[in-house]
């Protein structure tokens, strides 16, 4: 197999302010990519002209109609030199040894489509911590029977870029784009992680913010595309030991958007979700399915409720 070469993809939108230190981060690794490319998705707030200011060569900066991230990607990995593509978002960092560390994970599973370190969330302005040079070896990873929500993000994963180019890039949906590209790729293709955080998410009004202040404000909110991916997975996987494993993830993660739906006061749409689950027996079912015969304003009272408790 040929040694990895990077192509770094950042799609750019409205992210003017933090885009400087994404490329500090990006600029700063011991195993530097053999190019970055910044897609700026019609920004409106100048992001492209500070990348354009920079004058680095080895940045492309391409410029785009507005089509959302997963569109930004698919145009920086169809324009990438790189056999690897290597992901982070215009406000993310990466410690210097991250790329370093995505390196060690191919060459311990080079049957690998999607490689990626561990992720730590700090906030703004906030330094980013040192990481131990020794940490446990890469493993290989089954998607579907490992998966936990800090698993993989838009910021720690490389993927190999005829993988990503096979399945047919990134589907076009927000959000959960990113999510719907890993169930599709896990379907047929090897993954593996390492335990060493060299990815660093920085909170702030991010998309999962403003997701779940639009639910708790009861604004309608669309079906996630995840439910097709993983409807899609559990149909095409032949293995029955994986199809199982991928319905019990597919589960897990309907009642995880369950208890979002019943936070924000929405019944009716936590009952939609609760008719795809397939194992009906567990206790968080029953809590849940109960939970949403109650009026919406019972459980958004709840809601609040219980926030003042917790104070």
């Amino acid at each position: 197999m040929s040694e990895p070469r990077f192509s770094v993809v950042i799609p750019l939108y409205d992210k003017g302010t933090t885009i400087l230190a994404t490329l500090a981060s990006v600029r700063a690794q011991t195993c530097p990519a053999i190019e970055i490319i910044v897609v700026d998705d019609e920004s409106h707030d100048g992001g492209d002209d500070v990348v354009e200011t920079l004058g680095d060569p080895h940045i492309r900066l391409i410029r785009q109609a507005n089509g959302g991230p997963a569109a930004a990607r698919n145009t920086g990995v169809a324009a990438a030199h790189g056999n690897w593509i290597a992901l982070i978002d215009g406000d993310d960092l990466w410690h210097p040894h991250h790329l370093a560390t995505l390196v060690e994970v191919i060459a311990a599973v080079p049957d690998a489509a999607l490689v990626s370190s561990a992720s730590r969330t700090v906030l703004p302005g906030e330094p980013i911590a040192d990481v131990p040079m020794m940490a446990t070896p890469p493993r290989r990873i089954d998607f579907f029977r490992d998966h936990r929500p800090d698993l993989l993000n838009a910021s720690s994963v490389a993927i190999r870029r005829d993988a990503y180019l096979g399945i047919g890039g990134m589907p076009p949906v927000f959000p959960g784009e990113d999510m719907a590209f890993w169930i599709a790729l896990a379907v047929d293709h090897a993954m593996a992680v390492s335990d060493r955080a060299t990815s660093f998410y920085v909170r702030g009004d991010g998309i999962m913010a403003r997701e779940q202040a639009a639910r708790q404000a009861g604004e309608a909110m669309p079906l996630s595309p995840v439910f097709a991916a993983i409807d899609r997975a559990v149909a095409t996987i032949a293995d029955p030991a994986r199809r199982v494993a991928a319905t019990a993830f597919g589960d897990r993660t309907r009642l995880q958007y369950v208890r979002s739906e019943l936070y924000a006061g929405r019944p009716a749409d936590a009952r939609r979700l609760l008719a795809g689950v397939v194992d009906r027996g567990g206790g968080a079912y029953r809590a849940y399915r109960a939970l949403a015969l109650l009026p919406g304003g019972i459980l958004r009272f709840g809601m609040i409720a219980r926030r003042l408790l917790r104070r």
